[in-house]
């Protein structure tokens, strides 16, 4: 059974030339609450899919997402917890960075480490530690475009501006997908929303764009 709800996941979620409707994602969402009702338990993977499917526009239901998602406990649930709470409000619960800076320190892949750490500087307002979270991000993971980004600002803002612009630009070669305008993007599934929303490996046009003037506009300062 749970073979065949990813199955057809994939067959109706993993494209980019169509919007879902309300009803496909309501059927697949009530199909896969059946299945755990069935089981008694929550499955980590379907949680993982329900979590992705809510975030799609037009439902956008980020309360019930985070609800779902703390049904299982896990390096990837924690993750979406964060991401969520971030977009959402800005800002990331005491109580998940917490779990963030416990988890940062367990044996966990490199890619979960500076995905973790690029997290945790968007939540902390320490410059020192800011920077720190920063810089381990890309030691674990140099291909990670949002957190040379981050350190590139980080630096501009400083008034290093030699210094941002190379972190600036660095980032940018490691752009692998400059995302269209208007291409609709409805691929659940996790690795993808991990390189889109966290790693920055696929970036909209317009970001792309809007960074690339920035280094024009700060190098024009030099």
């Amino acid at each position: 059974m749970k073979d065949k709800i990813i199955e057809y996941i994939k067959s109706n979620f993993f494209n980019l030339s169509t919007i879902p409707s309300i009803k496909e994602i309501e059927f697949i969402e009530k199909t896969i609450d059946e299945y755990h009702q069935k089981q008694e338990c929550f499955d980590e993977d379907l949680v993982i899919y329900e979590s992705l499917l809510l975030l799609i526009p037009p439902l956008v239901d980020y309360v019930k997402a985070l609800d779902l998602l703390n049904k299982v406990s896990s390096t990837k649930t924690l993750i979406l917890k964060a991401t969520i709470q971030y977009e959402n409000m800005g800002l990331i619960n005491d109580d998940v960075i917490i779990e963030l800076k416990k988890e940062i320190t367990s044996n966990i892949s490199n890619i979960e480490k500076s995905v973790i750490g690029y997290l945790l500087s968007l939540s902390d307002t320490i410059v020192k530690e800011k920077k720190g979270f920063l810089i381990n991000s890309i030691k674990c993971n140099p291909k990670n475009v949002n957190s040379f980004i981050e350190l590139g600002n980080f630096y501009i803002k400083q008034n290093n501006i030699k210094e941002g612009i190379n972190y600036l630009e660095e980032g940018l070669k490691n752009v692998e997908w400059i995302i269209k305008q208007d291409t609709p993007v409805n691929i659940v599934e996790y690795d993808f929303f991990i390189k889109e929303t966290l790693i920055g490996n696929y970036m909209s046009i317009e970001l792309y764009e809007y960074w690339k003037d920035l280094i024009k506009i700060e190098k024009n300062r030099c």
